[in-house]
């Protein structure tokens, strides 16, 4: 195997030399792995996900390495950094950064396991972390499509990051649309059920059901997989315990709207009085500064927020993909890729300290 245990030296998609050494293996699928690994530059711990790419016909890879390539551009103190994307003997490698509490959903059974709701604050201060993530995903005409507990990164300082942009399922449909698996799609907005044209609000109907399961220890909607679809669009839940705030109460009912036109922007959402203050403490607690915004003129600004709210037409066909769990790229016209994330095969889980989410420490 050319990707042995051990050191690796490796060129770059840049043609610069990196090493890591694998140091454990995280999960595996059809054509996909994750290890935690350690770059040897800087002695830093990292994860690298490889997907076995030598099958796919040329164009298609060419394509996989540019999308992976632009991953890398995503800068955003709440957003899992990408920090390498080579080819190596017929394997693309990402290596992105190891968050060391864990992740979100762990966060959460261990609490319903105990029975101990979070506190307001870190649930406030959690979720606005990662609400400001979707919204500078959203800036750069991305839709995330996959916004789970699981895909929450937790780090020991306090800081919560927004990853698996699903790139390695992506990889994974192109070389083998059959190597599927079902899963049931609490997470899923309306019009998604519906196979109806949907945009960037379907992100905002899934942090509505994150925020909801880090409030009640439980999602909003449960069900069969053949049960599940009618529960989601009657857009019933129990309501949240008294001990939650009207603010919070809200802002779920908000973000939960069934019509996407009715649900809660996200900037005012940000910018409001539930969770402005949460993100402002965790940005100074943190040493963090709000993302700059890419540089532009206003004309252009103003055409990229007109074309983000244009719906993206998906074909049935991809609206099954994404049912049974796989993605394919959509591209807006004159906007280049979006990528729609789905569920790595190879998903990392580190190991979570404990059931309290980490609160930032200045």
């Amino acid at each position: 195997d050319a990707l042995a245990d051990g050191a690796l030296a490796m060129p770059s998609v840049k043609d610069d030399s990196v090493s890591y050494r694998r140091l454990k293996l995280l999960g595996q699928g059809s054509f996909g792995k994750a290890f935690l690994a350690r770059d040897l530059a800087t002695e830093d711990l990292c994860v690298m996900k490889q997907v076995r790419v030598e099958k796919m016909d040329a164009k298609a890879r060419d394509t996989a390495v540019r999308e992976a390539v632009a991953l890398r551009r995503i800068r955003h103190p709440n957003v899992v950094r990408f920090r390498q994307v080579f080819v190596r003997s017929g394997w693309l490698c990402l290596v992105m950064d190891f968050a060391d509490g864990g992740d979100l959903c762990a966060a959460v059974k261990e609490r319903a396991k105990s029975k101990v709701p979070f506190e307001e604050s870190a649930v406030l201060e959690c979720f606005a972390q990662v609400a400001d993530a979707v919204s500078y995903v959203h800036q750069q005409k991305m839709v995330h499509r996959d916004i789970k507990s699981r895909n929450i990164f937790l780090c020991r300082t306090g800081k919560a990051l927004l990853g698996d942009f699903g790139l390695v399922r992506l990889l994974e449909s192109t070389c083998e649309l059959a190597h599927t698996r079902v899963g049931t799609p609490y997470y899923l907005s309306p019009e998604i059920i519906q196979k109806q044209p949907y945009n960037y609000k379907t992100d905002i109907w899934s942090l509505g059901v994150l925020l909801y399961e880090m409030a009640a220890l439980q999602r909003p909607f449960a069900g069969t997989l053949e049960t599940l679809p009618k529960i989601i669009l009657s857009g019933r839940y129990e309501k949240l315990g008294d001990q939650y705030s009207q603010g919070l109460h809200d802002l779920v009912a908000g973000m939960l709207q069934v019509d996407p036109g009715r649900r809660m922007d996200l900037a005012a959402a940000l910018g409001g009085q539930v969770l402005g203050p949460p993100l402002q403490r965790s940005r100074d607690a943190l040493g963090l500064e709000a993302p700059a915004p890419p540089p532009e003129s206003a004309a252009s600004r103003a055409k990229r927020s007109d074309k983000l709210r244009e719906t993206v037409k998906v074909s049935a066909a991809e609206h099954q993909s994404q049912w049974i769990g796989f993605n394919t790229m959509i591209r807006k016209p004159d906007q280049g890729p979006i990528l729609p994330s789905g569920q790595a095969a190879a998903e990392p889980a580190p190991p979570a300290e404990g059931p309290s989410l980490p609160q930032p420490t200045a």
